[in-house]
């Protein structure tokens, strides 16, 4: 009411400028507060939402990427397992791979007199392993020379178990668990 009367009193003194300024800002404020003042109430909140919509985005992005990458890694396991299995001798050749065990005990004049033997499926069926077991005696040289010769052998061996003790003489025994790997059911 007071500002009402303070612009007539404004206009009767020829104040007009006073008088535009005057209604014009009771003008935008009656506007910002009821037009604008309940929608930035709802501004905030679609702006609140927004953000935690972005937060949401940037996080399954990463999951995403994070599967992406696991994917490719699981991808890539798949094959290097395809690729050793299909490098891996076929089962019919556990034969030539005792006969070349025996040979390379004869080069270093050691003689396998017994062994065992028991075989195992992997549990994805594609890999057979055949474990050898097998005493000898011979010099602390010889024994060793042999060690290396199966290490380098062309088959995926494993030694397993060793154990080389004292026996008579310059004599040592060798105790060895041999495991090695065939495709399974490929002769």
């Amino acid at each position: 009411m007071i500002i009402i009367q303070q612009i007539r009193q404004y206009l009767n003194e020829g104040k007009i400028l006073y008088c535009t300024v005057a209604v014009l800002s009771m003008a935008n404020l009656a506007f910002y507060l009821l037009v604008l003042g309940p929608k930035k109430e709802e501004s905030n909140n679609f702006k609140n939402e927004f953000s935690l919509l972005k937060k949401e985005s940037v996080q399954l992005r990463r999951a995403n990427e994070k599967k992406r990458v696991q994917l490719k890694h699981i991808e890539q396991f798949r094959s290097d397992a395809g690729l050793f299995i299909d490098k891996l001798p076929p089962q019919g050749k556990l034969t030539k791979l005792i006969q070349d065990i025996h040979k390379l005990a004869r080069k270093e004049r050691l003689i396998i007199k017994s062994a065992s033997y028991s075989q195992a499926k992997g549990t994805g069926g594609d890999i057979l392993s055949n474990s050898i077991s097998f005493p000898l005696t011979g010099t602390y040289r010889q024994i060793r020379k042999f060690i290396y010769n199966i290490e380098k052998m062309d088959y995926p061996i494993s030694i397993d178990d060793l154990s080389i003790s004292k026996s008579w003489g310059k004599n040592v025994s060798l105790s060895i668990k041999l495991s090695c790997y065939f495709q399974a059911g490929i002769s």
